[in-house]
């Protein structure tokens, strides 16, 4: 690649502006010359990758100076046009360094000073699938940085280094992508930090909801499947401390309860038999929860309807062993998706429910819960098996 051409791309990151909620200008069409250039040149990508690191955070300084330079002198509008001049011949020695191709990740000062912006954009910047050293390096050092603003639903919004929405979904979606695109034995350190910060809050339920997303348009089932295994302890700690004002969303999208399947979805690619006892041990560590019910309910009815037969057995199973759910406020549909569950199983399985004690026993304790809680349907199927 030119110099000419470097210098060109680098310098559309830096004046780089916000075109939609998830999305900035450098993302595209920048980014995604930069994706092939990954492929083509690795050594030219990443010398603008390491560049944007090294040079942004001084432009950002210079040109704060001169808007106040000109506000001072009643000038409201900042030329890009002479910003970038004035840039370039300050910083002409850096410049020089990035197009030879000659910087190093040493040369960059200070990531953990960075804004959040900045970090952001350069983590987008990097290929999904990467490998490199250096960029595992990065990766480590900022993890961290964001998992403390991810999970901080308490951190102040007007402050400086506050993680705005729009910044916060772009984080989310590139952050999806490399950990499902990445080696399942580099998953767990790269998820370390957002393990040791996760707390019940809005952005748990957005990261869960994230990764379902993308797994969706990617299918990596081992990579998905390692990353809900290493959040199950946490989400089982969070359900088990009961009812909690962002718990519902997390224990809904964790538990495949999410909201944006396909109204006719009833399997998923990336549930296989062995999943059946991940459900099974989540009804029986969490089963307490009312959110719990609602989800594995769901679940059942949406694309885990091939789970259906072991999932009376989960259901029964909770209502058994927790008989205080039978006084708990119900979440919204979960007498809906439960009258449908048993529905369809007595409909498929009338004969065998009426001649296996077993069976009619764990369909009765379904239907006896569902009877306390003004069923209707309940009754009529109960009378039908008895």
């Amino acid at each position: 690649m030119s110099g000419k051409l470097k210098k060109i791309l680098l310098f559309t990151l830096f004046d780089s502006y916000p075109i939609g909620m998830s999305q900035r200008l450098s993302d595209y069409p920048t980014g995604a010359i930069l994706n092939a250039l990954w492929k083509e040149s690795l050594a030219d990508a990443n010398a603008i990758f390491l560049g944007f690191l090294m040079l942004k955070p001084a432009y950002d300084e210079l040109g704060e100076a001169i808007r106040q330079e000109n506000h001072e002198r009643g000038v409201y509008d900042v030329s890009n046009h002479e910003l970038l001049e004035t840039f370039a011949k300050k910083h002409e020695s850096e410049i020089a360094k990035i197009v030879s191709n000659e910087i190093a990740y040493s040369d960059i000062p200070n990531i953990d000073q960075m804004d959040l912006d900045t970090l952001v954009t350069a983590f987008r910047l990097l290929p999904v699938d990467t490998t490199d050293d250096t960029h595992k390096k990065f990766l480590h050092q900022i993890f961290p940085i964001f998992s403390k603003k991810l999970f901080d639903d308490s951190h102040r919004r007007d402050s400086g280094d506050a993680f705005d929405y729009g910044a916060k979904q772009r984080f989310l979606e590139k952050l999806a992508y490399v950990i499902l695109s990445s080696r399942v034995e580099d998953i767990e350190a790269y998820l370390k930090p957002f393990l040791d910060d996760f707390k019940d809050s809005k952005d748990a339920a957005e990261f869960f909801s994230e990764f379902i997303s993308t797994e969706d348009r990617i299918a990596q089932y081992e990579q998905f499947w390692k990353v809900w295994k290493l959040f199950y302890p946490k989400v089982v700690a969070l359900a088990q401390k009961g009812s909690r004002f962002y718990s519902r969303g997390v224990i809904r999208n964790y538990l495949l309860a999410w909201s944006y399947w396909r109204e006719e979805a009833r399997e998923w690619h990336t549930l296989k038999d062995r999943e059946k006892q991940f459900f099974k041990k989540a009804s029986e560590d969490m089963g307490g929860n009312p959110s719990v019910l609602y989800s594995i309910s769901k679940f059942l009815n949406d694309i885990g309807s091939g789970f259906k037969d072991d999932g009376i057995v989960w259901v029964s199973d909770m209502l058994k062993n927790n008989s205080g759910l039978s006084a708990e406020e119900l979440e919204v549909n979960t007498v809906y998706y439960l009258e449908n569950l048993v529905r369809g199983y007595i409909l498929k399985n009338r004969h065998k429910i009426k001649t296996t004690l077993r069976l009619k026993t764990q369909t009765l304790v379904i239907l006896d819960f569902l009877l306390a809680k003004g069923s209707v349907t309940a009754y009529l199927l109960r009378e039908d098996i008895l």
